[in-house]
């Protein structure tokens, strides 16, 4: 009895043997080196799958709440009565923003913690110090070429705001103009819709040839590729365009008809029910419409039986 008595109780054992295992791994530097990475490492796995849930949870959230706004908050993109792009298609566009962004967050994750575990170990501290400017090159040359773009990217939205001020106030002023509030001798309040979207054209290439040097790769062999091939295709496509363009500003300014004038252009006869600077369009008695192009309006007989 006295011997069975003085046996050690399991849970004395159990603890004999992990004070043993942890003296065992803590006495010599490397074992404990390697034990401290092995903590470190599981750490890090944890943190990543709790990141993981979480990102998924927000982004559930993110594509409920994306859809409960579909209609209201996030309304269809319209000019005038066109509907360029419906409300269901913005959202599913900003629902894949978000995962495309959960995505990019993900992966500088990743890319920050396998390169932290692998350098824990000494059998794989090597591959760190190989991998690594391999994987931080590209990050480097980005983040300078971003800090190096900085003041070029500031130039380009103080041009952007004084060129949306501008159209602004060109608007404005236009609109007054049509509507009798100002008032310049020689210039007719019709003039001044044409007009105003003539000069809105000038100032937006005028801004873009501004913006464009302080744009990345300007100057470059492929930038300036790309502009000539873009210069050889507009000059070869829209040689009728510009025509029709410089004949309807020309038939602008010029007044020989406005809009419901009964006119003879060439063969057709009917009322003027629209001018554009590409064309001109026409209902004849028989209700027919016409589409006559502008360059052609400028260079026929034009008679109007409404100037009495």
């Amino acid at each position: 009895l006295a011997q069975i008595d003085a046996s050690p109780s399991p849970r004395t054992t159990f603890f004999e043997r992990v004070r043993s295992f942890f003296r065992f791994l803590l006495d010599d530097p490397e074992r404990r080196e390697i034990a401290y990475g092995a903590l470190i490492a599981l750490l890090a796995i944890v943190i990543l799958f709790f990141v993981f849930r979480v990102t998924r949870r927000l982004l559930e959230s993110a594509c409920r709440m994306l859809d409960s706004w579909r209609g209201t908050r996030i309304p269809a993109l319209k000019i005038q009565s066109y509907e360029v792009l419906s409300a269901d298609r913005i959202t599913d566009v900003l629902k894949a923003s978000v995962r495309l962004l959960r995505t990019v967050a993900l992966i500088v994750v990743l890319y920050i913690t396998v390169p932290v575990v692998l350098s824990l170990f000494p059998w794989t501290r090597g591959w760190v110090e190989y991998l690594m400017p391999y994987l931080m090159s590209p990050v480097h040359q980005l983040f300078w070429a971003l800090v190096d773009f900085l003041p070029n990217l500031l130039s380009i939205i103080v041009i952007v705001v004084l060129t949306r001020y501008l159209l602004r106030f060109l608007r404005a002023i236009s609109a007054e103009i049509k509507g009798g509030a100002i008032v310049f001798p020689g210039f007719h309040a019709e003039w001044a819709d044409p007009t105003s979207k003539l000069l809105s054209f000038i100032i937006i290439v005028f801004a873009v040839v501004l913006i464009s040097p302080y744009l990345p790769g300007f100057g470059s062999p492929a930038f300036q590729g790309i502009s000539i091939f873009l210069g050889v295709l507009l000059s070869l496509g829209s040689t009728a365009a510009v025509a029709n363009i410089v004949a309807g500003t020309a038939l602008t300014y010029m007044r020989p008809f406005k809009i419901g004038d009964r006119v003879q252009i060439a063969d057709a006869v009917g009322d003027v029910i629209e001018k554009t600077l590409l064309v001109t369009r026409v209902r004849t008695i028989k209700n027919v419409e016409i589409t006559i192009p502008n360059a052609l309006v400028l260079g026929s007989q034009m008679i109007n039986f409404s100037a009495m």
